[in-house]
C-alpha cells in the first residue's frame, strides 16, 4: 500500500480529517489569521532584526534581560500570583518544572504556559517571547486562576473555575494549531503529584489573549476561557504516562506516545477529536520513548524520539526511535555511533536535555543542561530509515548560559525557523529559557547549520 493511501485509509478511518496543515514549510504564508479574522504579517520577506544581524554565528547571546525589565518576572507586573500551602516553589520554578516551554513556529514565539505542577507553582497563566522582533521581551498572555479556585487533589485536572491546572511538562506537551497541547495530565498541581489522564489545551488564538508586548493580558473570568478539555483519551490500560507528544504539521495530527510501552495514539488538530491507538506488535519496552524528547522532521515526514531513559544493558542513552506516521505500527530503533559517554543517560534525568530539528542542515540538535556550551548534533543520512547515524559534538565559543539548573532544558530548548533575511537568506536561531529572573538566550545558526 502506498504511503498516501495508508494515511487516507487507516488513520482517516478513525474520523481524522488529514488535510495538509496550511503552514507546513518553515516560512509561513505572507499572512495568517490569529484572532477574529485579523491577519498578521509574517517575517519571511523581512530583514532580520538588528540585534540578530549583529550577533555572531554559533554563540549564545542574551535577550529579554531582567535588568532591562524584559524577563518573565517583569511580565508579572500588575498580576496577583495565586498561592496555596502546597505550592512550595512559586513562579521561580517555571523553567525547572520538568519542561519549560514550547515554540509557536508560525509566530516565531517561545511560550511558557501552565508550567509548575506537583508542589511547584500553582499558577496556570501563560507568557510569550517573540524572538524575531526588534526588542524581544516576555509578555503575559493571560492572567492565572485566583487563589480561591486552587485545589491540590491529583484526582482533579482542573481548578474550580474549570481551567486546567499547572502541570509538569512531560505529559505529552506540544504546540500546533494555535494550541499549547497537553496530551495527558501528569503531575498536576497536587500533594501527590499524579493526575487524571485527560487531554487539555490552551488556545493561543482565543479572543482577548494578548498578541504582543504592551497588550493587556486576558483577564481571568470564572469560566473555562481559553482552556479546552477534550476528556479522557482512548483506554489502553497502560495509563499514558510521561511520553512525548509531537505535532505533525503536514497533517495537523498530534502523535502522543505512551512512556510505559510501545503504544501511540492520535489527536486530530483539525477536528479537535481523539483518534486511533496504534501498538507496535512486539510490545517491547525498549522502543518506548519514556519522558524524553520528540521532534518532527516535517520535510522528511518522520518523527524522531529519544530512547535512552530506562536503565539496563539495552539502553545506551543516545539511541533514538524513528517513527513514520504512515506506518504507525512499525517502530525502528537506531543506535548511533559516538555516545560521548552515554551523555543523555548521564545527565541525571531524561528531562535535562532537549532537541530540535533544523531542516536547512537536515540535522537534530540536542542541548544538555549540564553543558549548554556544547550542542550534540545528529545528521540525518540520505536514507533516514536504513542509513547509519553518528553523534558529533559542536563546542560553542563565547557566552555560556547561566541559570541552567534542576530540570531546565527539556522543552525550554527550541528553534525559531524564520528570523528574517540576512543577505537574502532566511536564517534560524536556537533559543534557551533558563530563569524567570535572568535573560533568555538565542544563538544565530550558520546558514548551513552547525
Amino acid at each position: 500500500m502506498k504511503r498516501r493511501e495508508f494515511i487516507a485509509g487507516s488513520v482517516g478511518a478513525a474520523g481524522l480529517i488529514l488535510g495538509r496543515d496550511a503552514v507546513s514549510a518553515p516560512c509561513p504564508p505572507p499572512t495568517f489569521g490569529v484572532l477574529n479574522g485579523t491577519n498578521v504579517a509574517t517575517s519571511c520577506q523581512n530583514t532580520a532584526p538588528a540585534w540578530f544581524v549583529a550577533a555572531p554565528d554559533r554563540e549564545w547571546v542574551e535577550i529579554a534581560r531582567h535588568v532591562e525589565g524584559k524577563s518573565i518576572r517583569a511580565a508579572t507586573s500588575g498580576m496577583t500570583a495565586p498561592t496555596h500551602p502546597t505550592d512550595t516553589d512559586g513562579i521561580a520554578s517555571l523553567p525547572n518544572s520538568f519542561g519549560g516551554a514550547v515554540v509557536d513556529y508560525e509566530r516565531g514565539e517561545l511560550i511558557v504556559a501552565q508550567r509548575g505542577g506537583h508542589t511547584q507553582y500553582c499558577g496556570n497563566e501563560a507568557y510569550g517571547l517573540r524572538i524575531a522582533s526588534a526588542d524581544p521581551r516576555w509578555y503575559r498572555l493571560i492572567d492565572p486562576s485566583p487563589s480561591a479556585t486552587i485545589n491540590d487533589s491529583d484526582a482533579i485536572g482542573t481548578y474550580s473555575d474549570g481551567r486546567m491546572k499547572s502541570v509538569h511538562g512531560w505529559g505529552g506537551l506540544a504546540y500546533g494549531k494555535n494550541r499549547v497541547f497537553h496530551g495527558a495530565l501528569n503531575s498536576v498541581f497536587s500533594r501527590g503529584g499524579d493526575g487524571p489522564r485527560q487531554t487539555h489545551a490552551f488556545n493561543r488564538a482565543f479572543s482577548g489573549v494578548a498578541t504582543a508586548p504592551g497588550a493587556a493580558p486576558l483577564p481571568w473570568s470564572n469560566d473555562r476561557g481559553p482552556f479546552e478539555d477534550y476528556g479522557t483519551p482512548p483506554d489502553t490500560g497502560n495509563g499514558w504516562r510521561k511520553g512525548p507528544a509531537v505535532f505533525d504539521r503536514n497533517t495537523g495530527v498530534f502523535w502522543v506516545f505512551n512512556g510505559g510501552s510501545a503504544v501511540v495514539r492520535t489527536f486530530n488538530g483539525n477536528t479537535l477529536t481523539h483518534g486511533q491507538v496504534f501498538t507496535e506488535p512486539s510490545g517491547s519496552a525498549s522502543l518506548a520513548p519514556d519522558t524524553g524528547w520528540g521532534v518532527h522532521a516535517y520535510d522528511l515526514g518522520l518523527i524522531f524520539c529519544s530512547l535512552g531513559v530506562q536503565p539496563g544493558p539495552l539502553y545506551r542513552g543516545t539511541d533514538l526511535l524513528i517513527f513514520d506516521p504512515a506506518q504507525p505500527t512499525v517502530w525502528r530503533r537506531k543506535t548511533p555511533a559516538n555516545s560521548f559517554g552515554n551523555w543523555m543517560a548521564n545527565s541525571n534525568s531524561s528531562v535535562n536535555y532537549g532537541a530540535v530539528y533544523h531542516k536547512q542542515a537536515r540535522a537534530l540538535y540536542c542541548c544538555v543542561r549540564s553543558n549548554p556550551s556544547a550542542i550534540r548534533v545528529l545528521d540525518v543520512p540520505a536514507d533516514p530509515v536504513g542509513g547509519a547515524y553518528a553523534w558529533r559534538s559542536v563546542t560553542l565559543t563565547g557566552l555560556i548560559p547561566q541559570g541552567v539548573g534542576g530540570h531546565a532544558t527539556y522543552g525550554s530548548f527550541g528553534i525559531i525557523e524564520d528570523m528574517g533575511l540576512i543577505a537574502g537568506v532566511t536564517r534560524q536561531a536556537l533559543v534557551l529559557f533558563t530563569d524567570v529572573d535572568g535573560p533568555t538566550y538565542a544563538l544565530k545558526l550558520p546558514a548551513i547549520g552547525l
